[in-house]
């Protein structure tokens, strides 16, 4: 048959081509096929082709692939899911049941504790690195992020006495993001103790280093903010003398004023020496005048010498000599002066006794005080009857003068109230962010290593009495707490939020008491899951009716502008992000430490009482407590439990 264009041409037996491809021989001497062409160009080789090595290596990825999300899930699963009475999903679950059994631990509860708290870790320390991630900021960044603070301090104060104050909050949120890493670290330490590789005995050293990596991650930031209060970083005195500045230079220049003059006057006056001791300097020095007063330059301003000055000036604008004298509408004061001196003998005399009566007013009104004017710029409108009468027209400028002083006043007095409001409001909530989502992960992280305590040994009562106790004893001084700031700044809403606040911390009482019915078996602990599952449930919706509560608060009595800087600047969706991360990161960590801390109580107790109460013979309760007792110690062998002779060593 002739050849093909697939088939290689014919050849004499024996031959190369006859037998087969030709073939070579590697380095190391073995023999290996080789490929030949045809007439056609059609490659041929010997045998079956293998298969690609992209195709096997997509094969095994896929399949790694499907192990980790497996695995990812499990250890999810076993976290965030379940507890340490029921933790056995995934490979983490095999190795620990595996260990178990090679270091004879004879209850199952022992692979199911380990399993949850390694998954538990993990899973915390991956939040934490996100929190980590999302929250880094440099010194400049933080500094750009409190520019917005200045906008809401009144102009009168200048801008760069808070720059002390800015600089002392950034670098308080970098101690705070190094101490996270620190403190994330220190878990990561913890979390590798608790691998099935060194777990059955470092489990105490494990214990060991989460405990400290918590007690410095929540101990170090209240510390900082309990001895040492950040507002301090601004000079008040100075803030104080700037307003005082700005208001006393303020009323001196007022158009048409004659308060510089006429204190000028007092102070070279004798008989009015006596009175001018407390202003000497003012109307040259006001920064001198003004730190020498300290706190007392409002009143002793505007409550005492502005309202005398203008009291002795109607007194002096009525006299006899000046009822048709138009000069006593520029200066009243100097005017008599001059009719005193240079007067004919009935003016000198009449001005003289002028003279006397203005300083007697004067006088007597720095020692039994003065009536504040009172007035709004519209009843003085409603007053000029004729507008070409000199001496209406002068009251009614004075008038409007007086009025405008005292308004200035008290804007003056407000812009210092509002700017230590702003700055102790405004810094509480930078701290609060920090402080809020640590204190809350106690509560959160407490309460769940009592229930992981209870879902463990179900038939036990001390952990849910513990509860009951702990709760009840703290909600006094919620209450208290509450009903004081409700007082001070509540309305509708703010009592609304006290309520539902108060409520939602009573909650872990009434679901203690539910756990103390509770006996021994998986039946039981089914039940204490939907009733726990319940507990959340109705926290979720008592937390989100006191935040809806705050926020029409705020909303409702925002007198300064606040709100809208704290939901453009501070609650911004990084921020709330960081703060349900920080929450979660924390209370992973408080739980685990928790339970730990609460199991091995819990454990000795039980010890306790089996060796010197009971009495009774060796049973499945105390053969569980036993181990638990074991694994925290670390102990390597196993021990014959005897509850009469069963002690703490």
């Amino acid at each position: 048959m002739a050849a093909t264009a697939s088939e290689p041409p014919d050849a004499p037996k024996g031959s190369p081509e006859a037998d087969g491809p030709p073939l070579s021989t590697t380095p190391t001497g073995r023999v290996r096929s080789l490929q030949y062409r045809d007439a056609a160009g059609a490659s041929h080789g010997a045998g079956r082709r293998r298969p690609s090595m992209t195709r096997m290596g997509n094969i095994l990825l896929v399949v790694m692939k499907a192990i980790m999300c497996g695995e990812i899930c499990a250890t999810l699963k076993n976290g965030m899911w379940d507890d340490p009475a029921v933790a056995r999903a995934g490979f983490l679950f095999k190795e620990f049941e595996r260990l178990a059994v090679e270091f004879q631990y004879r209850q199952k509860y022992i692979s199911h504790f380990l399993t949850w708290r390694c998954a538990y870790l993990m899973c915390g320390i991956c939040i934490a690195i996100i929190n980590l991630i999302l929250t880094f900021k440099t010194y400049d960044d933080h500094m750009v992020r409190y520019r917005g603070f200045l906008e809401q301090i009144p102009d009168v104060v200048p801008r760069e006495y808070f720059d002390k104050m800015m600089a002392a909050l950034a670098a308080y949120e970098l101690f705070l993001w190094v101490l996270n890493f620190v403190s994330l670290c220190g878990v990561v330490v913890g979390a590798c103790f608790a691998f099935p590789i060194s777990a059955m005995t470092t489990t105490r050293r494990s214990m060991l280093v989460l405990r400290c990596a918590w007690l410095g991650n929540f101990i170090l930031p209240f510390a900082v903010i309990l001895v040492f209060p950040i507002r301090t970083m601004v000079d008040w005195s100075k803030v104080m003398f700037s307003a005082c500045e700005q208001a006393v230079s303020y009323t001196f220049d007022m158009p048409g004023s004659t308060l510089r003059l006429r204190l000028r006057r007092m102070e070279s006056s004798p008989e009015l020496a006596s009175m001018a001791q407390g202003l000497i300097g003012l109307p040259g020095d006001i920064p001198g005048w003004c730190e020498e007063q300290g706190p007392f330059w409002h009143e002793r301003f505007f409550s005492a010498t502005i309202q005398c000055l203008w009291l002795s000036e109607d007194e002096c604008m009525h006299a006899d000599v000046c009822s048709e004298a138009v000069g006593c509408l520029r200066d009243c004061v100097g005017f008599l002066m001059n009719q005193a001196e240079n007067g004919t003998a009935t003016q000198q005399k009449s001005a003289q006794q002028a003279l006397d009566r203005y300083h007697t007013t004067l006088l007597d009104c720095v020692d039994e005080g003065a009536p504040s004017v009172n007035g709004s710029l519209l009843d003085v409108v409603a007053e000029l009857e004729d507008p070409q009468d000199p001496m209406q027209v002068w009251e009614f400028a004075t008038k409007v003068q007086r009025i405008a002083v005292q308004q200035s006043a008290a804007a003056v007095a407000t812009a210092s109230a509002q700017t230590e409001y702003v700055v102790g409001m405004l810094i509480a909530m930078v701290v609060g962010t920090t402080l809020i989502a640590s204190a809350i992960s106690i509560l959160g992280g407490l309460a769940e290593a009592l229930i992981n305590v209870k879902a463990m040994f179900p038939g036990s009562q001390a952990p849910g009495w513990v509860i009951i106790l702990t709760t009840l004893e703290a909600l006094p001084l919620y209450a208290a707490f509450l009903g004081m700031l409700n007082q001070m700044l509540g309305d509708q809403w703010m009592s609304l939020a006290c309520v539902f606040s108060i409520a939602l911390l009573s909650v872990g009482a009434f679901t203690g008491r539910r756990m103390l019915s509770l006996k021994t078996g998986d039946a039981e602990r089914e039940k204490l899951y939907r009733r726990v599952w319940g507990e959340y449930a109705l926290r979720t919706i008592l937390a989100t009716l006191v935040v809806l509560k705050l926020f029409l608060w705020v909303v409702d009595n925002d007198r300064y502008g606040l709100s809208d800087y704290v939901r453009s600047h501070l609650l911004t969706q990084d921020v709330l992000t960081s703060i349900i991360l920080g929450y979660y990161s924390r209370k992973i960590v408080t739980a685990v430490c928790g339970t730990d801390v609460v199991l091995g109580a819990f454990v000795q107790s039980e010890l306790w009482q089996a060796g010197t109460i009971y009495g009774c013979p060796a049973n499945e309760h105390v053969i569980c407590i036993n181990e638990v007792r074991r694994l925290i110690s670390c102990d390597s062998a196993p021990m014959e439990v005897d509850p009469a002779r069963a002690s703490l060593a």
